[in-house]
C-alpha cells in the first residue's frame, strides 16, 4: 500500500503478485494485486486476478476491499477507478 500510495505503482503491483502467490492468501490480498496491477496498466494480469476473485467469492468488490482498510478519501477514489476498469466497482 506504501508503494501505491507513493505512486509507485509498477513496484506495488510487483509486491502484491508476492503476497498473491502465498498460499491460502486472502481474498482481499487478491484484490490488492488486482487493483495494483491495474494501476501499472498491467490490465491483462488484474483482471486474471479479478476473475480468480470471482470464482472465489461472486459477490465480493472494490466496496468490501475498502471497508477493509481504512484509506483516505483519495486513495479510495483510486482504488475505486481501478476496480472499475476491471468490473469490480
Amino acid at each position: 500500500m506504501a508503494h501505491v500510495r507513493l505512486g509507485q505503482f509498477d513496484d506495488a503491483a510487483a509486491w502484491s503478485v508476492k503476497a498473491a502467490m502465498q498460499p491460502n492468501a486472502h481474498i482481499l490480498i487478491l484484490a490488492m494485486a488486482a487493483f495494483c496491477h491495474v494501476l501499472a496498466g498491467r490490465i491483462g494480469e488484474a483482471r486474471s486476478y479479478a476473475e480468480a476473485i470471482r470464482r472465489a467469492q461472486p459477490r465480493f468488490g472494490v466496496e468490501e476491499y475498502l471497508n477493509a482498510f481504512q484509506f483516505s478519501a483519495d486513495a479510495a477514489a483510486l482504488f475505486r477507478t481501478a476496480a472499475a476498469k476491471i468490473g469490480m466497482a
